[in-house]
């Protein structure tokens, strides 16, 4: 798979390590959520028909593991609720 741009990417995220391709992708305003797309070539998509899993690794450095969320639909994405202050 490959990291594509998309309508609603707002940034470019980018490493000094050569083995790290430029990530687009959006980042909430409270900057709590990262979004990217990602395009199955022909060989994922032809894997995936024969044995429909999807692997996925973080780097956490040793930290918490983020929480991650997969999905084939934009809708699922762009709708996060937005924490509302107290009042």
């Amino acid at each position: 798979m490959k990291p594509i741009e998309f309508p609603e990417q707002n940034a470019l995220a980018t490493s000094e390590d050569a083995n790290v391709q430029p990530l687009p992708c959006r980042i909430s305003e409270d900057g709590t959520q990262v979004i990217s797309c990602w395009e199955l070539t022909e060989a994922d998509f032809e894997r995936l028909k024969r044995k429909p899993r999807i692997y996925v690794s973080q780097m956490t450095y040793g930290g918490a593991i983020p929480p991650l969320f997969l999905t084939s639909d934009n809708n699922d994405l762009f709708t996060y609720n937005k924490i509302q202050p107290e009042q």
